[in-house]
Protein backbone atom coordinates (compact mmCIF):
# COMPACT_ATOMS: atom_id res chain seq x y z
CA UNK A 1 0.00 0.00 0.00
CA UNK A 2 2.89 2.57 0.82
CA UNK A 3 4.59 1.65 -2.74
CA UNK A 4 1.54 2.14 -4.11
CA UNK A 5 0.86 5.52 -2.39
CA UNK A 6 4.42 6.59 -3.21
CA UNK A 7 3.73 6.06 -7.00
CA UNK A 8 0.58 8.04 -7.02
CA UNK A 9 2.51 11.07 -5.30
CA UNK A 10 5.27 10.55 -7.70
CA UNK A 11 2.84 10.12 -11.33
CA UNK A 12 0.98 13.48 -9.79
CA UNK A 13 4.00 15.31 -9.81
CA UNK A 14 4.89 14.53 -12.84
CA UNK A 15 1.70 15.67 -14.26
CA UNK A 16 1.69 18.79 -12.25
CA UNK A 17 4.67 19.74 -13.81
CA UNK A 18 3.98 19.26 -17.10
CA UNK A 19 0.81 21.25 -16.88
CA UNK A 20 2.67 24.00 -14.79
CA UNK A 21 5.07 24.15 -18.30
CA UNK A 22 7.97 22.84 -16.81
CA UNK A 23 8.09 20.57 -19.56
CA UNK A 24 7.84 23.09 -21.82
CA UNK A 25 10.40 22.97 -24.85
CA UNK A 26 11.08 27.12 -24.24
CA UNK A 27 12.50 25.59 -20.61
CA UNK A 28 14.79 23.10 -21.75
CA UNK A 29 18.82 23.73 -21.70
CA UNK A 30 19.94 25.92 -24.05
CA UNK A 31 21.42 24.49 -27.50
CA UNK A 32 21.59 27.76 -29.36
CA UNK A 33 25.77 27.88 -29.62
CA UNK A 34 26.03 23.65 -30.23
CA UNK A 35 27.82 23.82 -33.20
CA UNK A 36 26.73 19.97 -34.27
CA UNK A 37 25.91 17.99 -37.88
CA UNK A 38 22.41 16.52 -37.61
CA UNK A 39 21.58 13.63 -36.30
CA UNK A 40 19.71 12.16 -39.66
CA UNK A 41 17.47 13.48 -42.33
CA UNK A 42 14.60 15.88 -42.08
CA UNK A 43 11.53 14.79 -41.09
CA UNK A 44 8.38 15.62 -43.53
CA UNK A 45 4.28 16.25 -42.98
CA UNK A 46 1.41 17.81 -44.95
CA UNK A 47 -0.39 20.86 -43.24
CA UNK A 48 -3.76 21.91 -44.16
CA UNK A 49 -3.46 26.30 -43.83
CA UNK A 50 -4.72 28.61 -45.84
CA UNK A 51 -3.10 32.08 -46.07
CA UNK A 52 -5.32 34.98 -48.38
CA UNK A 53 -7.20 33.72 -51.10
CA UNK A 54 -4.42 31.90 -52.75
CA UNK A 55 -2.14 29.09 -50.58
CA UNK A 56 -3.73 26.67 -49.27
CA UNK A 57 -1.19 24.42 -47.46
CA UNK A 58 2.12 23.19 -47.76
CA UNK A 59 4.68 20.23 -46.60
CA UNK A 60 6.69 20.44 -43.79
CA UNK A 61 10.09 19.73 -43.16
CA UNK A 62 11.65 20.00 -40.06
CA UNK A 63 15.61 19.11 -38.87
CA UNK A 64 15.67 15.85 -36.99
CA UNK A 65 17.14 17.84 -34.04
CA UNK A 66 14.34 20.02 -33.99
CA UNK A 67 12.56 18.23 -31.55
CA UNK A 68 15.32 18.21 -28.64
CA UNK A 69 17.38 21.07 -29.56
CA UNK A 70 14.17 23.02 -27.80
CA UNK A 71 15.95 26.93 -28.05
CA UNK A 72 17.68 26.67 -31.13
CA UNK A 73 16.56 28.88 -34.58
CA UNK A 74 16.69 27.85 -37.97
CA UNK A 75 17.21 28.77 -41.09
CA UNK A 76 13.93 28.93 -42.94
CA UNK A 77 13.33 28.13 -46.85
CA UNK A 78 9.86 28.67 -48.24
CA UNK A 79 9.89 26.76 -51.71
CA UNK A 80 6.45 28.09 -53.66
CA UNK A 81 5.78 24.98 -56.28
CA UNK A 82 4.48 25.98 -60.09
CA UNK A 83 0.80 25.75 -62.07
CA UNK A 84 1.17 21.76 -62.64
CA UNK A 85 1.36 21.56 -58.50
CA UNK A 86 -1.41 24.01 -57.93
CA UNK A 87 -4.60 22.58 -55.55
CA UNK A 88 -7.48 22.73 -53.25
CA UNK A 89 -5.33 21.90 -49.97
CA UNK A 90 -6.52 18.31 -49.52
CA UNK A 91 -4.45 15.93 -48.56
CA UNK A 92 -4.70 14.11 -51.28
CA UNK A 93 -4.01 17.08 -53.55
CA UNK A 94 -1.16 18.49 -51.11
CA UNK A 95 1.03 15.49 -52.33
CA UNK A 96 1.78 17.08 -55.91
CA UNK A 97 4.30 19.43 -54.13
CA UNK A 98 6.29 16.44 -54.26
CA UNK A 99 7.15 17.40 -57.38
CA UNK A 100 10.70 15.40 -58.80
CA UNK A 101 13.79 17.36 -58.49
CA UNK A 102 12.85 20.05 -55.32
CA UNK A 103 13.41 19.71 -52.08
CA UNK A 104 10.47 18.10 -51.08
CA UNK A 105 10.96 15.37 -53.16
CA UNK A 106 14.57 15.48 -52.24
CA UNK A 107 13.44 14.98 -48.93
CA UNK A 108 10.83 12.43 -49.46
CA UNK A 109 13.62 10.70 -51.19
CA UNK A 110 16.23 10.96 -48.43
CA UNK A 111 18.16 12.82 -50.85
CA UNK A 112 18.49 16.06 -48.80
CA UNK A 113 21.25 16.76 -47.05
CA UNK A 114 20.50 17.00 -43.67
CA UNK A 115 23.07 19.81 -42.82
CA UNK A 116 25.45 22.29 -44.53
CA UNK A 117 28.61 23.39 -43.19
CA UNK A 118 29.42 26.93 -43.79
CA UNK A 119 32.17 28.75 -42.33
CA UNK A 120 32.78 26.21 -39.81
CA UNK A 121 29.20 26.17 -38.58
CA UNK A 122 26.43 23.54 -38.98
CA UNK A 123 22.87 25.19 -40.76
CA UNK A 124 19.78 22.94 -40.90
CA UNK A 125 17.16 24.53 -42.75
CA UNK A 126 13.17 24.34 -41.92
CA UNK A 127 11.46 23.71 -45.20
CA UNK A 128 7.93 24.71 -46.34
CA UNK A 129 7.02 23.52 -49.95
CA UNK A 130 3.74 25.70 -50.58
CA UNK A 131 0.87 25.19 -52.91
CA UNK A 132 -1.17 27.64 -54.10
CA UNK A 133 -4.92 27.26 -55.21
CA UNK A 134 -6.43 25.82 -58.18
CA UNK A 135 -6.73 28.79 -60.81
CA UNK A 136 -4.64 31.23 -58.75
CA UNK A 137 -1.00 32.70 -58.14
CA UNK A 138 0.29 33.31 -54.39
CA UNK A 139 -0.41 36.95 -53.76
CA UNK A 140 2.54 38.69 -52.09
CA UNK A 141 0.42 39.67 -48.97
CA UNK A 142 -0.67 36.16 -48.41
CA UNK A 143 2.77 35.34 -48.93
CA UNK A 144 4.13 37.49 -46.27
CA UNK A 145 0.99 36.48 -44.04
CA UNK A 146 2.66 32.75 -44.37
CA UNK A 147 6.57 33.97 -43.40
CA UNK A 148 4.77 35.79 -40.39
CA UNK A 149 2.79 32.58 -39.89
CA UNK A 150 6.14 30.90 -39.91
CA UNK A 151 8.23 32.96 -37.33
CA UNK A 152 5.65 33.19 -35.19
CA UNK A 153 5.14 29.29 -35.09
CA UNK A 154 8.24 27.97 -36.02
CA UNK A 155 11.98 28.45 -34.07
CA UNK A 156 12.98 30.35 -37.62
CA UNK A 157 16.08 32.15 -37.54
CA UNK A 158 14.78 35.58 -39.07
CA UNK A 159 18.34 36.47 -40.25
CA UNK A 160 18.01 33.39 -42.35
CA UNK A 161 14.58 33.52 -44.52
CA UNK A 162 14.86 32.08 -48.01
CA UNK A 163 12.05 32.59 -51.10
CA UNK A 164 12.65 29.86 -53.48
CA UNK A 165 10.22 28.62 -56.66
CA UNK A 166 9.79 27.27 -59.76
CA UNK A 167 7.69 28.33 -62.73
CA UNK A 168 4.30 30.04 -61.68
CA UNK A 169 5.96 29.89 -58.37
CA UNK A 170 8.94 31.52 -58.94
CA UNK A 171 6.77 34.44 -60.68
CA UNK A 172 5.06 35.10 -57.43
CA UNK A 173 8.71 34.70 -55.79
CA UNK A 174 10.02 38.27 -58.22
CA UNK A 175 6.13 39.57 -56.98
CA UNK A 176 7.18 39.36 -53.78
CA UNK A 177 10.67 41.10 -53.43
CA UNK A 178 9.84 44.00 -55.77
CA UNK A 179 6.04 44.50 -54.31
CA UNK A 180 7.79 46.75 -51.55
CA UNK A 181 10.79 47.16 -49.56
CA UNK A 182 9.81 45.97 -46.20
CA UNK A 183 8.80 42.83 -47.94
CA UNK A 184 12.12 42.54 -49.82
CA UNK A 185 13.94 43.23 -46.36
CA UNK A 186 12.15 40.34 -44.68
CA UNK A 187 14.52 37.85 -46.75
CA UNK A 188 18.43 37.17 -46.92
CA UNK A 189 18.23 35.88 -50.51
CA UNK A 190 15.88 35.31 -53.22
CA UNK A 191 16.35 31.80 -55.90
CA UNK A 192 13.20 31.97 -58.49
CA UNK A 193 13.56 29.63 -61.17
CA UNK A 194 12.49 30.12 -64.63
CA UNK A 195 9.64 32.16 -63.39
CA UNK A 196 7.80 35.38 -64.77
CA UNK A 197 6.63 38.01 -62.41
CA UNK A 198 3.42 40.10 -63.17
CA UNK A 199 4.57 43.38 -65.30
CA UNK A 200 8.41 42.86 -64.84
CA UNK A 201 10.05 46.52 -64.90
CA UNK A 202 12.84 48.09 -64.01
CA UNK A 203 11.38 50.51 -61.42
CA UNK A 204 10.16 46.98 -59.86
CA UNK A 205 13.96 46.00 -60.46
CA UNK A 206 15.09 48.19 -58.44
CA UNK A 207 12.69 47.82 -55.36
CA UNK A 208 15.01 44.64 -54.81
CA UNK A 209 18.42 46.76 -55.12
CA UNK A 210 17.07 49.17 -52.66
CA UNK A 211 16.45 46.39 -50.04
CA UNK A 212 19.91 44.79 -50.66
CA UNK A 213 18.37 41.67 -51.43
CA UNK A 214 20.97 39.13 -53.21
CA UNK A 215 19.45 37.10 -56.29
CA UNK A 216 19.90 33.86 -57.45
CA UNK A 217 17.75 33.65 -60.89
CA UNK A 218 18.09 30.24 -62.89
CA UNK A 219 16.50 29.93 -66.54
CA UNK A 220 16.99 27.53 -69.31
CA UNK A 221 18.23 29.93 -72.12
CA UNK A 222 16.12 28.44 -74.99
CA UNK A 223 13.41 27.92 -72.44
CA UNK A 224 9.98 27.24 -74.66
CA UNK A 225 7.26 28.24 -71.81
CA UNK A 226 8.52 31.04 -70.20
CA UNK A 227 11.31 33.21 -71.85
CA UNK A 228 14.76 32.99 -70.24
CA UNK A 229 14.38 37.30 -70.82
CA UNK A 230 12.07 36.79 -67.41
CA UNK A 231 15.00 36.34 -65.62
CA UNK A 232 17.57 37.83 -67.27
CA UNK A 233 15.98 40.89 -67.59
CA UNK A 234 15.53 41.56 -63.89
CA UNK A 235 19.24 40.15 -63.26
CA UNK A 236 20.50 43.28 -65.34
CA UNK A 237 18.12 45.65 -63.89
CA UNK A 238 19.08 44.78 -60.08
CA UNK A 239 22.91 44.95 -61.23
CA UNK A 240 22.63 48.31 -63.12
CA UNK A 241 21.48 48.98 -59.72
CA UNK A 242 23.35 47.52 -56.90
CA UNK A 243 26.35 45.77 -59.46
CA UNK A 244 26.85 42.18 -58.45
CA UNK A 245 24.06 42.42 -56.39
CA UNK A 246 22.25 39.57 -58.56
CA UNK A 247 23.79 36.09 -60.22
CA UNK A 248 22.34 34.55 -63.43
CA UNK A 249 22.45 30.76 -64.37
CA UNK A 250 21.43 30.46 -68.04
CA UNK A 251 21.59 26.56 -68.24
CA UNK A 252 22.01 25.84 -72.69
CA UNK A 253 18.73 23.64 -72.88
CA UNK A 254 15.13 24.42 -73.94
CA UNK A 255 13.55 22.44 -70.84
CA UNK A 256 11.74 24.66 -68.38
CA UNK A 257 12.39 22.22 -65.56
CA UNK A 258 15.77 24.24 -65.12
CA UNK A 259 15.10 23.39 -61.36
CA UNK A 260 16.25 19.42 -62.26
CA UNK A 261 19.52 21.05 -62.08
CA UNK A 262 19.48 24.04 -59.71
CA UNK A 263 18.20 22.28 -56.90
CA UNK A 264 20.71 19.51 -57.28
CA UNK A 265 22.75 19.46 -54.13
CA UNK A 266 25.44 18.19 -56.46
CA UNK A 267 24.92 21.25 -59.17
CA UNK A 268 27.99 23.67 -58.35
CA UNK A 269 29.34 26.13 -60.26
CA UNK A 270 33.11 27.78 -60.34
CA UNK A 271 32.78 28.70 -56.44
CA UNK A 272 32.26 24.98 -55.75
CA UNK A 273 28.50 25.94 -53.81
CA UNK A 274 25.22 24.82 -54.67
CA UNK A 275 22.22 26.90 -54.05
CA UNK A 276 21.61 25.86 -50.38
CA UNK A 277 25.11 27.15 -49.37
CA UNK A 278 24.86 30.11 -51.36
CA UNK A 279 21.68 31.00 -49.51
CA UNK A 280 23.57 30.36 -46.29
CA UNK A 281 26.45 32.65 -47.22
CA UNK A 282 23.86 35.41 -46.92
CA UNK A 283 21.98 36.63 -43.96
CA UNK A 284 20.15 39.85 -43.05
CA UNK A 285 20.95 42.19 -40.14
CA UNK A 286 17.31 42.21 -37.57
CA UNK A 287 16.66 44.94 -35.87
CA UNK A 288 13.95 44.17 -33.04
Amino acid sequence: MRIKLLLILCLTLVFSSCEDGLFNQEEGPSYEDINEPEPGPPIQRPVQMTFGSSIVGYYEALPASYLFRSSKKYPLLINILGAGERGDGSLEQLGSVLRPYTPAKLIQAKQFPKDFLINGRYYAFIVLSVQMRTDRRALPDDIHALIEFAKANYRVDKSRIYLTGISLGAGTVWDYAVDNTGYASTLAAITPMAGKSVGHTREKAKVIADAHLPVWGFHSEFDTAVPATSTTNYINWINGFDKNLARLTLFPDSSHLCWRWSFDPAYQEADSINVYEWMLMHSRTIED
